[in-house]
């Protein structure tokens, strides 16, 4: 049974986040109700729906976020770099006390992902419409800046620098989830 077969009968019961919806179908001549869920299953749900952006205005938020994350990377690598030559310095004082030294360090760099960013700025620079659409996924990630690899970045950078010295981008990363 898909969203379309259904009759005047039908009564949206539930919508969740994850993209199910329930009903109830009242079948004419039965005594029962008929439960259904529709689940990801080829019909259009909500994060599959598009909807319709200027593109200068997307382009000027795309912007602002990539030069934020820019900004944080930037930070944080400063503070990697620092906390490498620390490591590295007291690893050189106590291999010439003799004593025994680890050859790993155990620090995550932080990743510059300014070029996720620069491919669709690139698009949007090139494109010919003046609207484009963009799903609920693409929103997040582009307007909302909520990136699949965000929360790692956020991790990495947060071990080298409090998210209050991180720029803007840093607290943005608390309420992203």
């Amino acid at each position: 049974m898909n969203l379309e077969d259904l009759d005047r009968s039908l009564k949206i019961i539930t919508y969740s986040p994850k993209d199910v919806v329930a009903w109830r179908h009242l079948e004419p001549g039965h005594d029962y109700d008929v439960i259904a869920e529709h689940a990801n299953t080829g019909d259009e749900t909500m994060s599959e729906r598009t909807f319709t952006y200027k593109v200068d205005e997307l382009l000027a938020k795309i912007i602002e976020n990539r030069d934020n994350h820019k900004n944080a990377f930037e930070a944080a690598l400063k503070a990697y770099e620092s906390k490498v030559v620390e490591v590295l310095a007291d690893m050189l004082e106590r291999a010439r006390k003799g004593e025994r030294v680890e050859h790993h360090i155990g620090l995550h760099m932080p990743q510059n992902m300014t070029k996720e960013y620069n491919q669709i700025i690139a698009m949007l620079e090139m494109t010919c419409e003046d609207e484009i659409d963009l799903t609920r996924r693409e929103f997040c990630q582009y307007v909302l800046d909520q990136w699949h690899w965000k929360g790692q970045f956020a991790a990495t950078a947060s071990a080298y620098i409090c998210e209050g010295d991180l720029p803007a981008y840093g607290r943005a990363l608390e309420t992203d989830e």
